[in-house]
């Protein structure tokens, strides 16, 4: 993530410096892990140990969800798009209907003449 992009996520994140009450440990380093875990569809689990536990991310994850900070930070983040990376994909694949089935398996049929 960069600079950038982390100076518009930052105001929307709980735990925030010079507020009193709890600080969390890290804002960035844990909108990093969420971000490794989205980009590579591991499991909580498998979070590298740079990240901190996997545990306490995935419950730090789970209560910002339900507050709604995910959403207000895709928000904001998402009123100024960047199309560098954007890719439209336009394949689609149809099925006949009685195509292979994943039970039974593909079975070949062989025409007499």
């Amino acid at each position: 993530m960069t600079a950038a992009q982390w100076a518009k996520m930052e105001p929307y994140c709980f735990g925030k410096t010079g507020v009193s009450g709890r600080n969390g440990a890290d804002n960035r380093r844990f909108m990093e892990a969420v971000l490794w875990v989205a980009r590579t569809g591991s499991s909580w689990r498998d979070l590298p140990s740079v990240f901190g536990k996997w545990k306490t991310s995935y419950v730090r994850y789970r209560y910002w969800g339900k507050a709604g900070v995910f959403q207000r930070i895709f928000n904001a983040v998402s009123s100024d798009p960047d199309l560098e990376y954007a890719v439209v994909e336009g394949i689609i694949v149809h099925l006949p209907r009685h195509g292979p089935n994943p039970r039974r398996g593909l079975k070949l049929r062989t025409r007499q003449v």
